[in-house]
This record gives C-alpha cells, sequence and structure tokens, in this order.
C-alpha cells in the first residue's frame, strides 16, 4: 500500500517538481543563476521556445533545461531534445519497462549479492554485516567488532568498507583502517567503541575488504577504486551494450562516484578506447589527463574490454526481470568483479554524452 502510494505521488508532476527541488541542490543553484544572474547565451525568446519544445515533446515539465544548464549551450533542436526529463524516464518510460518489479528488492545490495551466488557472477565477498546495530559473520552468527578488527585488519594496507545496504550515489561508505596500531575511520582516528556508533543508525551494513585493482587502473588513481558503469539493454531478445563510462576518484577520495565529485570518460562500446578527455558533473569542464596522477586518458583502453561487454551480455541474460541495468565493474589483475547493480540508474552522464535519448533508444511513445 504504502509502495503504491508513494508511485501515485511520483507521478504527480507538481509533487515530482517539488521533491526535485528539495533534493537536488545543483538543480536549484543553476535554476537561481538563470533567474538571479541571466547567465543565458541565448535571448529569452529563444529560451521560452526551447522551453515549449521540450514540453510539447516529452510531455512533461522541463525543469532539467535548467538543472542542465540548457540555456548555455548552443544546441539544434534534435540536440535539445536528447537530453531526457528525469521525469519521463524515471516515472513513464522506466516504469513501463518494469511492470511489476520489485525495485526495493533489487535495490538491496544483499539480495543482489544473492543473485551473484545464483549466477555465479563473479563479485567482492561480504565477509560480514551490521543489521539493527549489530554484527554478524556469513553464516548470520553474532560477532564482535573486536574479532572483526582482529581478524581483517593485520596489515597497513588492509582495510574495511561499510557499505549500506541500500546505495547513495557512494554516500554514506566508509572506509576503516589500520595505521601503526591506530584505528582511522575515513582517515580520521577513532577509538574502537565508536565505530558501531559512528555509522547509521537507521541503515543496514554490508562489509567487504580492499579491494586491490589491477596495476593500469591504479595508474589513473590509487586512492579510488577507478570503476567501469557498463549499461545493458535488453530489447526483445537481444542484450544491447549502449554506453560505457570510466568512473575515477579524485582529490584523494576514495571513491569515484559522478555524484561525490568524481569524474568520468567516455568509454566506446566498439573497442573500449577512452574519449580525449573526462568530464565532471560541472558543465563544460573538461580534463585531459586526471587532475591528481596527470595520468593522460588519450590513448587508453580498457584492458580486456571484450570479455568484459561479452560477460555483461551473459549476466544481463540472467537477470530476466530488469531491462535496463546499470554494472559497476573492478578490475584486478586477475579479472574482473561486480561491485553492484543499479536499476534505477542516474541521468547525470547526460552531461557528458550530451544526452541520452539516441544513445538509449528512449522516446515519448507518439515517437516510437
Amino acid at each position: 500500500m504504502k509502495e503504491s502510494i508513494k508511485n501515485m505521488l511520483k507521478q504527480n508532476r507538481f509533487l515530482h517538481m517539488v521533491v526535485y527541488w528539495v533534493r537536488d541542490k545543483e538543480f536549484r543553484a543553476s535554476y537561481n543563476n538563470y533567474i538571479k544572474d541571466n547567465h543565458s547565451v541565448k535571448s529569452s525568446t529563444i529560451v521560452r521556445k526551447e522551453l515549449d519544445l521540450i514540453r510539447k515533446y516529452w510531455g512533461c515539465p522541463p525543469y532539467h533545461y535548467y538543472r542542465y544548464k540548457l540555456y548555455l549551450k548552443k544546441l539544434s533542436e534534435a540536440e535539445l531534445l536528447d537530453y531526457i526529463p528525469p521525469y519521463y524516464y524515471y516515472n513513464i518510460y522506466w516504469e513501463s519497462r518494469h511492470i511489476g518489479l520489485d525495485k526495493s528488492k533489487y535495490e538491496s545490495k544483499f539480495f543482489q549479492h544473492k543473485l551473484f551466488e545464483k549466477y555465479d557472477i563473479p563479485a567482492i565477498e561480504i565477509i560480514a554485516r551490521k543489521i539493527h546495530g549489530n554484527l554478524i559473520n556469513v553464516n548470520n552468527e553474532p560477532i564482535t567488532i573486536n574479532f572483526l578488527i582482529e581478524e581483517q585488519l593485520k596489515t597497513d594496507d588492509d582495510a574495511l568498507f561499510f557499505k549500506p545496504e541500500y546505495g547513495r550515489g557512494g554516500n554514506g561508505i566508509v572506509k576503516l583502517t589500520k595505521k601503526s596500531g591506530n584505528l582511522q575511520l575515513n582517515d580520521q582516528a577513532i577509538s574502537i567503541e565508536n565505530i558501531l556508533p559512528s555509522l547509521s543508525q537507521d541503515e543496514d551494513y554490508l562489509i567487504q575488504n580492499r579491494f586491490v585493482q589491477s596495476k593500469k587502473m591504479a595508474e589513473i588513481n590509487e586512492y579510488s577504486v577507478n570503476t567501469l558503469r557498463v549499461y545493458s539493454q535488453r530489447k526483445g531478445n537481444e542484450i544491447l551494450i549502449p554506453a560505457c563510462i570510466l568512473r575515477m576518484g579524485v582529490n584523494n577520495s576514495f571513491v569515484d562516484n559522478f555524484a561525490q565529485g568524481g569524474i568520468i570518460n567516455i568509454i566506446d562500446v566498439e573497442n573500449g578506447n577512452l574519449s580525449e578527455y573526462a568530464e565532471s558533473n560541472k558543465v563544460d569542464v573538461k580534463y585531459y589527463e586526471h587532475p591528481r596522477t596527470k595520468y593522460v586518458f588519450s590513448g587508453k583502453k580498457v584492458e580486456n574490454w571484450d570479455e568484459i561487454k561479452s560477460k555483461i551480455k551473459e549476466f544481463s541474460s540472467y537477470l530476466t526481470a530488469c531491462n535496463e541495468i546499470g554494472w559497476d565493474v573492478a578490475i584486478s589483475e586477475t579479472g574482473f568483479k561486480i561491485l553492484e547493480i543499479n536499476i534505477r540508474f542516474g541521468l547525470d552522464i547526460q552531461l557528458v554524452y550530451g544526452g541520452m535519448r539516441r544513445i538509449f533508444g528512449v522516446y515519448p511513445t507518439k515517437y516510437q
């Protein structure tokens, strides 16, 4: 009942706009900049014409026009319409593609790992969980934080990652290490009795060891595990890989999420080649090399890309309930592992791709 009410509220365009305004500070900032400072490179007449075009084409409010600062971009009509409104994508397109899917179940990292085990999909091992404030091992037996630390943090290179069971774009992940005998949570000193209380008491967590990425991936940035986000789509009996990005952390951050300030590079899905530059979620800021390591992107390629792409297609064929999946892939010296899947992935990658309408093949019903 609660889920149906939630879905009903999301379908209301005005309420969706209110929620979007409250949750997305980038949208608020962009809209306020447009209203207060009039930073548009277009006349008010052109802006109104573009807003009207988007509204008529997609059939929903065009507030992504401000979120993606399209008023700053000189775009053709086709290029303008390539930016999919989040309202349309999540509440119309996505819902029609996943009728009856239990989203909360598939968004659970623990449920995902059960799927990975069932279909023999390589994934990073879960060594423990925090449930309702208590620690348990993989056999559902209670353990203490002291035992966990003694067993897992034996060297300065060891690390434990506490990940909220329901992901939030990398937000809420914490790293526990022991340097010279002293415990550190996110590189800040902490006493053992304060570790669990420092975690959100309203969330359950999966606990995993540090993943050691390949030397080639570490060259990009060794502080974060740099990952691939591989997008898969089921179209009839065929599995497509329409897009892929390389996600990298910056400023010594151990997470690589775009929403947490990371940068991304578009991967050519045909051959695995990196693009000439990476971008952040700031409009029109290009990085031809990694800002910290000075790693140059041009001329580089994802190692073993053909195998990764082939396997993602195979894995996608097992998960028949999901027609759209964002796969987070980490690469080691001995192969790759799936960190998690995302069935309702963010659309901010549109800032880098220049819209995803034609790439994802998402069109209003009347144009299909």
